[in-house]
């Protein structure tokens, strides 16, 4: 004999593991969907803090004298500009030139200004850092005033993508216990929903019961949905039908027990003489 996997024959059991399954592919699908949302949105707060640090170093850019070095007359405040490979950096220089400024994390490292999409200024761009960093960083292109010389420059102030990376694990984390009580109370209603649905079910049990027990003639369509209506008039159908055969094969019964009467009345005649 082979012996093998069966799948479940009770219909309840098939239907619960139908609703668990669709309420794990459910609860990953809104896993998947919030966190990319959430990436998204952690995206573009970082690109407008970029921008934020970009503009105010365009605003801040000056000019030892004509013609002169480039200097700040004011640097970012946050201090991870200042240590090394901290994953916050920002960069000034000339297109497709040289860095003329840049922060002292970049240390000795120089970043390769992305084009910028024409589609969405604001969009992080992704450009690789030093120490092999994954960096998203926000690039402007000024044009200075004519007492500066008029010269164009390009801004680059970037950020290690790890941290939007860091946030949205975070925020998974953060998530799981409420999906888990979500998937819960999920299972809990499809489990009173299959009871409701199955309920007509034991209705027509019962009544079958009646009638075996002869309390009952037919199912009747009372009580019934309109998806089990055409179950119930169909056994009742069957119930007339089966009444019918009987009934005929109890009149040829009778007609065949008066035709052999006759003759066997002769007969017991004919043996008592």
């Amino acid at each position: 004999m082979t012996l093998g996997m069966h799948p479940p024959r009770s219909l309840r059991l098939r239907l619960l593991l139908a609703g668990l399954v669709s309420v794990a592919l459910a609860l990953g699908a809104a896993t998947a969907g919030l966190s990319l949302l959430f990436t998204r949105q952690a995206e573009r707060q970082l690109a407008r803090e970029l921008a934020a640090v970009a503009e105010g170093l365009a605003a801040q850019l000056d000019r030892t004298g004509p013609g002169g070095a480039w200097v700040l007359g004011a640097a970012p405040g946050d201090a991870r500009y200042d240590r090394p490979l901290s994953g916050a950096y920002w960069q000034v220089s000339r297109p497709g030139g040289p860095s003329v400024l840049q922060s002292r994390s970049l240390w000795d490292a120089t970043l390769l200004p992305p084009a910028p999409v024409a589609a969405d200024p604001d969009a992080p761009l992704r450009l690789p850092g030093p120490g092999g960093q994954a960096l998203l960083a926000i690039r402007r292109d000024v044009t200075m005033p004519a007492r500066l010389g008029g010269e164009t420059l390009v801004i680059l102030a970037a950020r290690d993508a790890a941290e939007v990376a860091a946030a949205g694990a975070e925020f998974r984390r953060g998530l799981l216990p409420f999906l888990g009580v979500i998937g819960l109370l999920l299972l809990a209603a499809a489990s009173a929903q299959l009871a409701v649905g199955l309920a007509p079910l034991g209705t027509v049990r019962r009544r079958l019961a009646a009638i075996r027990s002869g309390q009952a003639a037919r199912l009747g369509e009372a009580g019934f949905p309109s998806e089990i209506l055409p179950l119930a008039r169909e056994l009742d159908g069957l119930l007339a039908q089966r009444e019918r055969d009987v009934a005929a094969a109890r009149t040829r019964a009778g007609d065949l027990a008066h035709g052999l009467k006759t003759p066997i009345q002769v007969l017991l005649a004919e043996a008592e003489r």
